[in-house]
């Protein structure tokens, strides 16, 4: 998405996985493992894809069950458009697992 920020800022997202067939060998994948698409998004506090207590959003739900940011792609272009949320990606930044990366 595009920004409506009137100023600018810079974020560094760090990701480090430490989910490996060592440390976790009863819930490793026999094959195949990977993470989700990430999805990162700057919003205003009007805006919340869940709550404690609160069911996730439709989108959030997609991400969990079944990896597809498509639906979570949506509500967020819908809240930009709204102006709650500011700017957001999608992208495979987080698909290493058992390293690391920054970005």
């Amino acid at each position: 998405g595009t920004g409506g920020c009137s100023s600018s800022e810079q974020y560094t997202l760090t990701y480090e996985s430490t989910w490996t067939s060592t440390r976790h060998p009863p819930d490793y994948p026999s094959s195949s493992a990977h993470l989700s698409p990430a999805v990162v998004a700057t919003h205003s506090n009007s805006y919340q894809m869940w709550a404690s207590g609160s069911l996730a959003s439709s989108g959030v739900q997609s991400v969990a069950e079944t990896g597809a940011t498509g639906t979570l792609t949506t509500e967020l272009s819908t809240a930009e458009s709204a102006g709650t949320v500011l700017q957001y990606q999608t992208g495979s930044l987080l698909d290493l697992v058992g390293g690391s990366t920054t970005q």
